[in-house]
């Protein structure tokens, strides 16, 4: 806005440069001290000048009305935020995030669920997919260690308490 405003203010030194320039010509045509061409040229260089300045002018306000809108709708979404709040019923850690940030989310009768939260992770069940040719000789009971993605250098320990005939 602020280079929009000086180009205002640049278009209205310039038309007052060539107002002053013609009033000049016009001074000289009077007296018969210049030619007829030399005072058309001094016309429309003002006419150019002030439609040039008329334009600046109506960017300028153009641009500032569009400002003045995306303050509105700015302040608007600030008063919608100040009255959201999203709550979990638990403290815990987030397993799954079902929404990305900045996603809209829209209340309906129910509940949308928007985050998977692990209360306690000392107490987790792991279903895991596996082979009947590479779990042949595990038991219910076993105890198993495995490692994640998540934490390289970290073992967890657990116990085997179902195994299924069918792997899926």
């Amino acid at each position: 806005l602020s280079q929009l405003r000086q180009a205002v203010e640049t278009a209205r030194v310039q038309l007052e440069q060539a107002q002053r320039t013609l009033a000049r010509q016009r001074d000289l045509w009077k007296e018969g001290l210049t030619t007829r061409e030399t005072l058309d040229r001094a016309e429309s260089d003002a006419r150019t000048a002030d439609s040039t300045l008329r334009e600046r002018e109506r960017q300028a306000d153009a641009q500032g009305a569009r400002l003045a809108q995306e303050r509105a709708s700015l302040d608007s979404a600030q008063y919608d935020l100040s009255k959201v709040r999203i709550e979990s019923p638990i403290d815990g850690i987030v397993t799954q995030r079902s929404v990305d940030v900045g996603q809209t989310v829209q209340s309906s009768m129910t509940a949308p669920q928007l985050f998977v939260i692990a209360e306690d992770l000392t107490r987790m069940q792991v279903n895991a997919s596996i082979s009947e040719a590479d779990i042949g000789r595990i038991l219910s009971g076993q105890p198993v260690s495995f490692r994640v993605d998540a934490y390289p250098g970290r073992a967890f320990t657990g116990k085997v308490s179902q195994v299924r005939l069918d792997p899926v």
